[in-house]
């Protein structure tokens, strides 16, 4: 059984490895294609297959981010639903999974073109080739750190699915054009990312304290 500690290493480390682990596999994934590409006589039909496999590669990419999101949305529930609510562990997991989907749905029906726009256009302005780099990457890397952690020591680790995508799609920039890659929006990304980990963890202390309090005065 791993500690508290163990595992949290292990998170962090997640969050670094992971958008690595998807640059580095987007690029040699957009290199292949590339010589691929130039190997075969009729480019504008492979184009053609490749649209065909962004659309399976985008399936499979909301697939690996159902696995790891609903849990990263819904786990903090699990308890919650089990001792208020009195639901078994393995039905509570299975109705947050539900609900977690319809309100990830919602969001990216809603809220979703804003991430979208950013992540589409900020970043680098990617065709389909690279497209299918970058889409194949990031729902490789994504499936593998939630099964493969499971299979040998029991859990999924919970990546940020966001992270993986932006290093992804650096990825394929760097093997399409280093040059009209857009660094400050990396660098607005990071600068951002950085901070949601502890201003999170503030909230909640005070969000936890206020509370208490009112539990204490109830």
């Amino acid at each position: 059984m791993e500690s508290v500690g163990q595992l949290l290493i292990m998170v962090f480390a997640s969050w670094i490895v992971s958008p690595i682990c998807a640059l580095v596999l987007s690029l040699g994934l957009y290199l292949l294609l590339v010589r691929l590409l130039r190997y075969f006589a009729n480019e504008e039909r492979v184009t053609k297959v490749l649209t065909y496999l962004l659309i399976c590669g985008l399936c499979f990419s909301a697939y690996s981010y159902g696995a790891n999101d609903v849990g990263n949305a819904t786990r903090v529930y699990v308890t919650v639903a089990q001792q208020v609510g009195n639901i078994p562990g393995e039905m509570a997991m299975i109705v947050l999974s539900a609900l977690g989907a319809v309100g990830i749905a919602i969001g990216g029906l809603t809220w979703g073109y804003k991430v979208i726009e950013t992540v589409a256009y900020r970043i680098i302005r990617l065709d389909v080739v690279s497209g299918f780099a970058a889409e194949l990457a990031n729902a490789l890397v994504v499936y593998l750190f939630v099964t493969l952690p499971y299979i040998f020591f029991g859990f999924g680790l919970p990546i940020s699915t966001s992270i993986a995508s932006v290093g992804a799609i650096i990825g394929a920039g760097l093997g399409k054009d280093p040059k009209a890659i857009n660094k400050s929006t990396i660098a607005r990304l990071v600068l951002t990312w950085g901070i949601t980990v502890p201003a999170t963890a503030v909230i909640s202390i005070i969000i936890h304290q206020i509370a208490t309090m009112i539990i204490l005065l109830a």
